[in-house]
């Protein structure tokens, strides 16, 4: 077996373990889920599961959450960028933003109760790769009125990642005192004008 069959297997069992893992607990709940019914589900050992995500089911479904929401949002993204509004594309954005979380409700939820049965708190959602990540500050650094030159680049797209990400799924998970989306949206977008030092 040579090592890139040996790579592609790796990722392939990695990937049936991350969806049946998905797929279960979006049917039955986090709680009732256990590692048995995701081997079962997946076809592959225990023993291998634990190789892969030491943690369990936490470590699954942290790598599920942040990776899907990602992807699903890269592509959700404008197909027309208009340069001149930082404002428009901002609340563009938020709303893809809100949307994916509505849809993946039931997989937040299921990451929650994981981290608060771990103890653990969500690091995934208040850490940022620099590496992953980069090319973020200085796309946005291409809108009229957005100066970041005098920050550092990756400490705003952190404190803007953390911010709206972080109130996005509270409202997700318990709906606040906004009175419909558009307050909240509002909120999110003069927040974000903010953090990136927007100047008309």
């Amino acid at each position: 077996m040579t090592l890139k069959k040996y790579e592609r297997d790796k990722e392939a069992k990695i990937q049936r373990i991350v969806l049946s893992t998905k797929t279960l607990v979006e049917n039955k709940g986090y709680s009732s889920v256990s590692i048995r019914d995701i081997a079962k589900e997946a076809d592959v050992s225990i023993g291998l599961i634990y190789k892969y995500f030491p943690k369990g089911k936490f470590d699954i479904l942290k790598q599920l959450s942040s990776k899907q929401l990602d992807e699903d949002f890269l592509m959700k993204q404008p197909s027309k960028i208009d340069f001149a509004d930082f404002p428009g594309y901002t609340r563009e954005v938020i709303e893809n933003m809100l949307e994916l979380h509505r849809r993946n409700v039931k997989l937040i939820n299921a990451v929650t109760v994981a981290a608060l049965m771990e103890g653990e708190i969500l690091e995934d959602i208040k850490s940022i790769s620099a590496e992953d990540y980069a090319g973020i500050p200085e796309f946005f650094s291409k809108f009229d009125g957005v100066d970041i030159s005098d920050k550092d680049h990756i400490n705003v797209l952190t404190e803007w990642s953390l911010a709206v990400k972080s109130m996005i799924f509270y409202n997700t998970m318990f709906p606040t005192i906004f009175k419909d989306d558009k307050s909240f949206i509002d909120m999110l977008v003069d927040l974000s004008l903010k953090i990136w030092g927007y100047n008309p």
